[in-house]
């Protein structure tokens, strides 16, 4: 039912000849001649259960920057990720943080900031691009739960931004279909960081970034976000995720 974390998965390597069976929302590993189960959790900490509802910018900031130390340590602990939890999100969720991420399959902000069900309002577009579905998606967010942080995220080596480089290298920006949907607000970035002085391959990750300020401005701008914005309710932030090391650092924008 759940996808295991990078620890489990490779504890799981070890369990050749065992099966897998799901106890109290755990999965335990079991013998497949005996059907004897043991005692250890193959992934997770599936009991662990937290109430993220009524949390303020700050708060919800510090289990962002906490879940995500989990995860680069290869320490996670999945909470809100049960039987229990699915049953409880079927009937109504209240996430804490809204997040504008890339499409990219390695970086997932459920098991980047080591969360789990009904805790991320997730808005992803190639390139973590802040166009008009994704802003309205997360102040849609914002309106109708609450939500106390929004975080645009962007990533090391992101396809979305090297196309736009190397169309830019090459003096071709035409792309088929409505890829170029993505690259056109891309192209800006690029510009930016060159304005400040990156050249060559440097400007993946500098445009990237750029990309992520842009988001953060434009959401921050927004007149629906305006008045929790102004009293402290909400906050904007810009972050940037290292697909190395795991780590996601907070950006000055």
């Amino acid at each position: 039912m759940f996808a295991p974390s990078r620890r489990g998965f490779l504890a799981s390597a070890a369990l050749a000849g065992f099966g897998v069976v799901a106890l109290d929302g755990c999965s335990r590993a079991a013998d497949s001649r005996t059907g004897d189960s043991s005692t250890d959790v193959v992934h997770g900490q599936h009991g662990m259960t937290e109430e993220t509802s009524g949390l303020t910018p700050d708060q919800a900031l510090t289990k962002l920057v906490e879940g995500n130390k989990r995860f680069v340590a290869m320490q996670e602990v999945e909470p809100n990720l049960s039987a229990t939890r699915l049953l409880t999100v079927a009937h109504g969720q209240h996430p804490f943080v809204g997040v504008l991420g890339c499409v990219d399959s390695r970086v997932p902000p459920e098991l980047v900031f080591d969360r789990g069900l009904g805790d991320i309002f997730d808005a992803r577009i190639a390139g973590a691009i802040a166009d008009d579905a994704a802003i309205g998606s997360l102040e849609f967010g914002v309106e109708e739960f609450g939500v106390p942080l929004l975080v645009v995220v962007g990533h090391s080596n992101c396809g979305a931004v090297t196309s736009t480089v190397k169309a830019l290298d090459s003096g071709d920006t035409t792309m088929p279909g409505r890829i170029g949907a993505l690259v056109d607000p891309i192209i800006p970035a690029v510009r930016a960081a060159e304005a400040k002085g990156v050249s060559g391959a440097d400007r993946i990750n500098a445009g990237a970034r750029e990309v992520v300020r842009t988001g953060v401005r434009a959401l921050r701008a927004s007149p629906v976000l305006e008045e929790r914005l102004t009293t402290g309710k909400l906050k904007v932030l810009g972050a940037f995720y290292d697909l190395d090391s795991g780590k996601i650092d907070f950006l000055d924008v």
